[in-house]
This record gives C-alpha cells, structure tokens and sequence, in this order.
C-alpha cells in the first residue's frame, strides 16, 4: 500500500499550486525508484508539510467488501480491476 499526505496551505502554494503539487509528486517518485520505503514531504521553502509512505503488501489481502456483493465476487475472483484496485 503507498499512503501520501500533505498540506498545501501554506507560501510554497499560493503562486502556483498545481505547480508545488507536481514538484512534490515527482521528488516523492524518485525516492520510490531509489527503493525508500517513506519520509517526510517539504514544501519548496524547506518546510514540513507531509510524509509518504509505501508499505510491503500481503500476498493475499483481505476483502475489504461483502463477499455476497457483486464486488466482493469479483475480489474473491481476482478483479480487482472491476472493483477500482489493482
């Protein structure tokens, strides 16, 4: 399971928003590549305004659904896909 979380209230945001936001997306990506498993998030000011995370996942992980639904049918099958995981 990945998690992220930060806030974006704050100077680093005000000018260009989607702009901060990318640049964090993207520092965050290259530390996955380089194999971090998580840490702290700063905005471009140096501030700290999040942490990710990216957490091993069991083999066989549990249905978060009815079993009797259509989506808990379809993750029993393997679907994931159906049931918007992956």
């Amino acid at each position: 399971m990945f998690k992220m979380e930060f806030r974006t209230d704050n100077a680093a945001f005000v000018d260009d928003q989607a702009g901060e936001i990318d640049r964090i997306f993207r520092e965050v990506a290259e530390r996955v590549a380089a194999a971090e498993k998580g840490g702290t998030i700063r905005d471009s000011n140096g501030n700290r305004v999040g942490r990710w995370e990216l957490e091993a996942e069991d083999e066989e992980e549990e249905n978060p659904f009815d079993p009797e639904s259509p989506e808990g049918r379809a993750w029993e099958r393997g679907d994931r896909h159906l049931v918007g995981g992956n």
